[in-house]
């Protein structure tokens, strides 16, 4: 993924220029991980690439966009980033792959 530029809005404005996107995706999320290794992969680039801490669910249009890319490709899409209901010890296993867990993905591939 690559042009992430955060735009930060209010309650009632999202501040975007018009014509700006060609799609807006929304995710509604309420404590849901069912796909925790793209949730956890998108809170991962949107800290490394933007310098942006959300929690997962907060990850969750990053996660679908990154799923659909080859679909999107071309077009100009925004999501919301919300929330960083993030504990020090979440920060460190699932961004950093530390406190005995490891990496999200790493735990995948040996429960195969």
């Amino acid at each position: 993924m690559k042009n992430i530029e955060p735009i930060l809005s209010t309650v009632i404005d999202p501040k975007l220029p018009e014509n700006a996107v060609d799609l807006i995706l929304v995710v509604d999320v309420y404590h849901e991980m069912d796909h925790p290794v793209e949730m956890l992969a998108a809170m991962r680039l949107l800290i490394s690439r933007a310098g942006l801490v959300v929690e997962p669910s907060g990850a969750a249009g990053i996660a679908a966009i990154a799923q659909s890319a080859g679909e999107l490709a071309g077009k100009r899409v925004a999501t919301p980033l919300t929330g960083g209901n993030l504990t020090e010890q979440q920060l460190r296993e699932w961004l950093y792959g530390e406190g005995g867990m490891g990496a999200p993905e790493a735990r995948s591939r040996s429960a195969r």
